[in-house]
């Protein structure tokens, strides 16, 4: 019986690791790829910028913006 309550314990608490583990690696992965383009596009001049519709001002927020997207699918 005890051997049984430790096992089912032990799976829960791999499980709940896992999880952990699988959130960091999205966070990481999501913050990856905002600094990804944010870099991109702050290699653009300020005539492509404004091109897009954007100001230098705006690139942190549109970089973090649509990585939070690829992200939540």
């Amino acid at each position: 019986m005890t051997n049984t309550v430790t096992q089912t314990a032990s799976k829960r608490s791999n499980a709940a690791l896992t999880g952990v583990i699988s959130a960091l690696k999205s966070r990481f992965d999501c913050y990856t790829m905002q600094r990804r383009a944010f870099a991109e596009l702050n290699d653009l001049t300020d005539r492509d910028l404004e091109d897009l519709g954007l100001m230098r001002s705006d690139l942190a927020r549109v970089a973090r913006e649509e990585a939070r997207k690829a992200y939540q699918g």
